[in-house]
């Protein structure tokens, strides 16, 4: 954000702060709503709502992200953006502890290592993109499509099949 949208490091050190701060509401709106659709509609549907919905909001952020220009508007799209993922997180947790049945701590630490992974491989390629072309905003549309690819994938998680074994 500092090369990308012109945002001073010290102008940095407050605005950093904010999908974080958005992110502790976030999680705890998330885990809630969560509870209130499975009362209403069951697991299956209730979390495949909440990530799928989420995360299609949060591609589409993304693309705002790389399309505004100015502090306050890539400031404000970046913490929705961020807030709107922390409001799946709860959800996505409960989908994965759910599938593991009794081996639920090895299912969550699974996913866990798989998203440090993507994590670690997207700061590398956002990087050599960035390198390679000069633009800061291309990366982010590359982002946008593999949290859209997230999306579709969580719409097929049948998360009530480890509770049956």
């Amino acid at each position: 954000m500092v090369n990308g949208a012109h945002i001073s490091l010290a102008r940095m050190g407050v605005v950093a702060s904010f999908p974080f701060l958005l992110g502790i509401g976030s999680n705890l709106i998330g885990g809630f709503l969560s509870d209130h659709l499975v009362e209403r509609y069951g697991m299956r549907k209730a979390y495949r709502w909440v990530t799928c919905t989420c995360l299609a909001a949060a591609a589409a952020l993304f693309v705002v992200l790389g399309l505004v220009h100015g502090l306050v508007p890539v400031v404000t799209t970046f913490t929705l953006c961020f807030g709107v993922m922390d409001l799946m997180l709860p959800a996505a947790w409960a989908m994965c502890l759910n599938l593991g049945g009794n081996f639920g701590g090895t299912a969550t630490a699974v996913m866990n290592t798989a998203g440090n992974l993507g994590g670690l491989l997207c700061t590398v390629v956002f990087g050599y993109v960035i390198r390679a072309t000069g633009n800061y905003n291309l990366p982010l549309f590359g982002i946008a499509a593999v949290v859209l690819v997230s999306a579709t994938l969580f719409s097929q998680v049948d998360c009530t099949r480890g509770l049956r074994e």
